[in-house]
């Protein structure tokens, strides 16, 4: 099982791929989810302009 933990103390947990099986520790706004998503985003490209 993999997971993330976002701002505000969320943690968003998931089953072999995002979204499959995912359960979160809070109820999220729409903003929230995008704010998560952005910041994960970011940490994939950050991530990666290292391998290059």
């Amino acid at each position: 099982m993999a997971h993330v933990e976002g701002v505000g103390g969320v943690e968003l947990r998931w089953y072999k791929h995002l979204g499959r099986g995912m359960s979160v520790n809070r109820s999220l706004q729409p903003q929230e989810w995008v704010q998560i998503f952005d910041a994960c985003i970011a940490s994939i490209h950050a991530t990666e302009s290292h391998l290059w």
